[in-house]
This record gives structure tokens, C-alpha cells and sequence, in this order.
């Protein structure tokens, strides 16, 4: 492809005239940054770069399960590979605040458009934190399009652009997003015709957007069966959408994430429940409208309830102990502050 090969010279190009000690990109396990990943790699194999190669994923604790398996198991191919050719570490990073910690600890309503807590809690800071603490002259790599979706679009242009280097607000590492300008298209046209350093094919994580999807391809390929789609691989709590469409094709033939998404739904209404919320703001705040503020100390010990016989129900783990025990740290030190108001 020669969309392709310009790309791998871009990158060629900016990590010779930066000169960094570590190149670091930012992986989620999509199409986008599996795609960016196989550029970097090919690029650092090129300029014969041996060492100082991170890949960042960010866990935040409430991926849809078969993304987050999927991910793992990519992640150990591509260690097993890399470990051989470039000297590189796998970071798998982690919140300070889960969003169990946030939602059923501190009481936070639920994630809305307008009120995107978890984005920033669960993904920006840790990255940030991470980038921020490196003693060394780096350069961080994002999976980022323009034309990913009209939101991506305006955050990108009001964030600045220059060439294919962007801005990030919250570092001065200098950070590039070689996909910028490719669309839909190069993306599956790249994944079908491409593979893996260390696989036979990308149709793993090709299967991963048909099944979101469900009937519905994007790329038609009568050949093995498999269409890339536009899906969104979110959390499976996830309450920025109406509609979790990839949960809900997955769920048609896993029963599992059947029993996930009648919980989201349930939750989604549990905390929206006027009479569930506490009237006041995380700082104390009266707030006069009705069904608002924080959740009440009740709602939070039903939804650990309920969340806990899911768990048991469903045999995997959901919420760690260590959340657990923050959480009861939350409640007794919101009972100090806000007293029985906040029952």
C-alpha cells in the first residue's frame, strides 16, 4: 500500500531528526492502533532502532471482556516477538481511582456527554502521569484520525495540528499521529492485506469489528468470511451511549455479556433515579434540583450488591478486592463529612 509506505518514511523521518532515547506509542487493541503499531515496528526494524520502544495500554478495569482478552493475548504475541528483534516493554497501566472508586466509593453520577469524568479518571491520567515522570528524551505515538469521528475532529483541530504532530495539553513530550489523515478504508484495506510480525493474519482483530457489527459489512471479503465495520469498543458500563451496539450483537451468542448488559441498563436507570441521589456536590454544595448531586450511601451499597452477584454469577472477576476495601474507606470518610444527609 502506499499509504503505507509514506507513512513508514513519515515516522522514519520524525524519529530521526527527534533522536529520542524512548519511542512510546499508545495502544488500545483497535484497528487504528493496531494498525500504528505494525508502522512502528516495521519503521524501527528499517533504521535497525534496538531498544527504547514502549507500548502503553491503559487498563482501565471495565473493558468489554472479549476486547480485553483479545488485547492480552495480542500483547504476548507481540512481546514474545518483540523481545527478539527490539529491546521494547509492555506497560500495562492502571488507574489510581477505578471506576468502581469513583461511581460506588465517592458517588459520582454516572458518566454523561456532558459530565465525562470516567475519560479522564480511567485513561488521561494515567497516561499522563506515566509520560510525565520519564527522565529521558521521548516521543509518543497515537492511533488518532481525523476523520474518526466529527468529535475526534474538532477536539484534534482545537487542540492544534501541524503536519502530523499534535498537541497534547498536558505534557511537552512531542507527540505524532501518523494516521492523521487516513481513512476507514486504508485502515481495513491495510488489516486484510497485511499480518502480523509473529501471526499468520490480523483476522482476529478483523472478526472482533464483524461480530460488534452483526450483519452489516463494511469491507466485503467472500474469501475467508470477514468485514471490517466502524464499531465502537468501549467500556461495557458504559453510559456516554444510548445504545451499546457492540455489546449487544456480542451478546446475541454470549450469555455472559448478556447478563453484562442487563446490568448497564439497569444501572444506567439505578442512578438516574432522582430519589437516589443526595442533592449536594462532592465539595458539599446544595445543589436545589431535584435528583441531583452525588448518589446517596444507600444506592452505592445496592449497586456493590448487585455487582458483587454478578460477579459470582457471571465467574469472573469485576471488581477487585482492593476497590472493595477503598470503597468502605469512601463511605466511612463521606459519613465524617457529610453525616446522615448523605444516607
Amino acid at each position: 500500500m502506499e499509504i503505507a509506505q509514506f507513512t513508514i518514511s513519515q515516522i522514519k523521518k520524525i524519529i530521526n531528526d527527534e533522536k529520542p532515547d524512548k519511542v512510546i506509542v499508545a495502544f488500545s487493541g483497535g484497528k487504528d492502533s493496531t494498525t500504528l503499531l505494525h508502522l512502528l515496528i516495521q519503521s524501527l526494524i528499517e533504521i535497525k532502532k534496538r531498544s527504547g520502544f514502549i507500548i502503553l495500554y491503559v487498563d482501565v478495569g471495565v473493558e468489554n471482556p472479549i476486547i480485553k482478552k483479545h488485547v492480552i493475548n495480542f500483547l504476548k504475541k507481540a512481546e514474545n516477538y518483540l523481545k527478539k528483534v527490539i529491546k521494547s516493554n509492555i506497560i500495562i497501566l492502571k488507574p489510581k481511582q477505578s471506576y468502581w472508586m469513583s461511581l460506588i466509593g465517592k458517588g459520582y453520577p454516572i458518566p454523561r456527554p456532558w459530565f465525562r469524568w470516567c475519560q479522564n479518571h480511567l485513561k488521561i491520567k494515567p497516561f499522563y502521569y506515566f509520560i510525565k515522570n520519564l527522565d529521558t528524551r521521548s516521543i509518543v505515538f497515537t492511533g488518532q484520525r481525523l476523520n474518526e469521528s466529527n468529535d475526534r475532529k474538532r477536539l484534534l483541530i482545537s487542540n492544534g495540528i501541524k503536519g502530523n504532530r499534535i498537541h497534547l495539553t498536558k505534557s511537552k513530550i512531542p507527540c505524532y499521529a501518523p494516521l492523521l489523515f487516513w481513512g476507514e478504508i486504508d485502515i481495513w484495506d491495510f488489516l486484510i492485506s497485511e499480518k502480523p510480525f509473529w501471526d499468520e493474519s490480523y483476522d482476529d482483530v478483523i472478526r472482533l469489528y464483524k461480530e460488534a457489527k452483526g450483519d452489516c459489512p463494511f469491507i466485503p471479503d467472500k474469501i475467508r468470511d470477514l468485514s471490517g465495520c466502524g464499531s465502537r469498543f468501549g467500556c461495557w458500563v458504559c453510559s456516554l451511549v444510548r445504545e451499546d451496539k457492540t455489546l449487544l450483537n456480542q451478546s446475541k451468542k454470549n450469555n455472559i455479556l448478556k447478563k453484562l448488559l442487563e446490568f448497564r441498563k439497569w444501572l444506567i436507570d439505578y442512578c438516574e433515579e432522582p430519589t437516589n441521589r443526595a442533592g449536594i456536590s462532592r465539595k458539599g454544595e446544595k445543589i436545589d434540583k431535584f435528583g441531583k448531586g452525588i448518589l446517596r450511601l444507600s444506592a452505592r451499597e445496592i449497586i456493590l450488591k448487585k455487582l458483587l452477584s454478578l460477579q459470582k454469577e457471571v465467574n469472573f472477576t469485576l471488581i477487585e478486592s482492593e476497590e472493595i476495601e477503598k470503597i468502605y474507606h469512601f463511605w466511612e470518610e463521606d459519613l465524617k463529612l457529610f453525616g446522615k444527609i448523605i444516607y
